[in-house]
């Protein structure tokens, strides 16, 4: 279940990234509205659901900017989180050996 919720907080991390490597690539040109993600809770223990709309406004480069940079720290959150659970079932799996 925890692993669930953190392969879907992965997989909304990396459309957010997506999305703004999109808006990035596409910053200059003539007349290109950003598309944004919206998440919002998912049921409990699936992880946040995800959507992409598109804006009426032009692609802001510091608000990409950061995006990309939170998108770093949280894969590597999620990956820390991944570790821990594989070292606590291998814990597990010792004891019950």
């Amino acid at each position: 279940m925890v692993l669930d919720a953190v392969a879907a907080g992965m997989q909304a991390a990396l459309t957010r990234s997506r999305v703004s490597a999109l808006n990035i690539a596409n910053a200059h040109s003539e007349g290109y509205r950003a598309y944004r993600v919206v998440q919002s809770a998912g049921a409990p223990g699936s992880g946040p659901e995800t959507r992409v709309e598109r804006t009426d406004a032009p692609t802001d480069l510091v608000d990409e900017t950061v995006s990309q940079i939170t998108v770093k720290h949280e894969m590597a959150l999620y990956a820390g989180v991944m570790r821990r659970q594989d070292q606590m079932v291998g814990s597990l799996l010792d004891l019950l050996a």
